[in-house]
């Protein structure tokens, strides 16, 4: 497999924070004498990567990438003028007064408790070798380096690195810019764990219910209700419009539904609004397994024979899949129209579950 020589993090003039003074032409250049085959132009918060620069740098056989180096959080410094002889005689310096008060002001509190990390790049101007550049600019770093690590930084937050003259090839022989320690300070990243998901608490289920119809509205559900007091469909047709309530009586849970069929127009139009909800007789009845009290409907078959003020009610209500529906004969405690006659419609639950103890 074939090898390419990479720079993946490089600097030029067009760089809106570095001091540099060579344009990525020049540099596209130095890095093809040297045989790089690709390189990634990461400026300062701003991807520079035109098209007739990666032409440029096609022609001289490298492959140009964007890249930016971006602020995220974080902190970006530059300790620069440090002195030219810091090492002369293999003698380290302490760090200047004004750098070691920034490093303690500024950086140590960012790394405090082990709360973020530290890139220490340090660099050299031109004047002298290369080999005593690239010392030099090392023995910078490590200055820093020892300095955090003597004020409680731990080692493992710390990632020292040299390029001694590299970056300053095209600047004047002894830039004070260049006699300098890079610094990236950026946060570590916590990971906390999700919280437990909540479990919803199980629906409570009973087999064992009653129900019955209501005979008078308070004011608060005639407002409610009223959108279904009088249902008209095309030429005039009316509906059946007929509220109840189903009790859980074991864990004293109550729904209102309201049954809508097209048929006579009996319910609701002739139920009285009283100071409360009212009900007619409560008919026991139970289901084949427990199920919750919401979980009626949505379909529905309402049987009424009557005569006079006599009448007899079969209903029957859709229960959930797996469990067999609802046939009960019920005792609504008010006659509905004369005659027989049977409709199929909505079971549509309005309202609750409420707790509820009963009339």
């Amino acid at each position: 497999m074939e090898k390419l020589k990479a720079e993946l993090h490089a600097h030029s003039l067009e760089d809106p924070y570095d001091h540099l003074k060579y344009p990525a032409t020049t540099l596209i250049d130095r890095l093809a004498s040297e045989g790089f085959k690709v390189l990634a132009l990461t400026l300062h918060g701003r991807q520079y990567c035109p098209r007739e620069l990666k032409a440029y740098a096609a022609d001289r056989g490298i492959t140009l990438i964007p890249g930016v180096e971006a602020f995220i959080e974080g902190r970006h410094t530059l300790l620069y003028n440090f002195d030219f002889d810091d090492f002369d005689k293999h003698k380290i310096r302490p760090l200047k007064a004004e750098h070691a008060q920034f490093l303690t002001d500024r950086v140590l509190p960012l790394l405090d408790s082990d709360r973020g990390f530290i890139w220490i790049t340090g660099s050299a101007s031109r004047i002298g070798t290369n080999a005593w550049n690239m010392e030099t600019s090392m023995v910078r770093a490590g200055a820093v380096q020892a300095f955090l690590l003597d004020r409680g930084v731990n080692s493992d937050q710390i990632e020292p690195n040299a390029v001694g003259e590299e970056e300053a090839q095209t600047h004047a022989l002894d830039d004070e810019h260049d006699r300098a320690v890079r610094l990236w300070v950026m946060p570590k990243f916590k990971y906390e764990p999700r919280p437990p998901r909540k479990v919803p608490p199980k629906p409570k289920v009973s087999d064992k219910f009653k129900i019955a119809m209501l005979t008078g509205l308070s004011a608060s559900h005639a407002v409610k209700f009223a959108k279904f007091a009088k249902l008209k469909v095309g030429a005039g047709i009316m509906f059946d419009v007929i509220f109840f309530t189903v009790w859980d009586t074991t864990n004293n849970l109550a729904c209102i539904y309201v049954y809508i069929a097209p048929g006579l127009g009996v319910g609701l139009p002739a139920l009285p609004k009283v100071s409360a909800t009212t009900h007619g007789p409560w008919n026991d009845f139970t289901t084949e397994k427990p199920m919750a009290v919401w979980q009626f409907g949505r379909w529905s078959r309402f049987t009424t024979a009557g005569v006079a003020s006599w009448s007899v009610n079969w209903i029957t209500i859709e229960t959930p899949k797996g469990i067999d529906n609802v046939y009960e004969r019920i005792d609504t405690g008010v006659p509905l129209g004369l005659g027989a006659s049977t409709s199929v419609g909505d079971f549509i639950r309005v309202e609750g579950p409420d707790k509820f103890f009963g009339p």
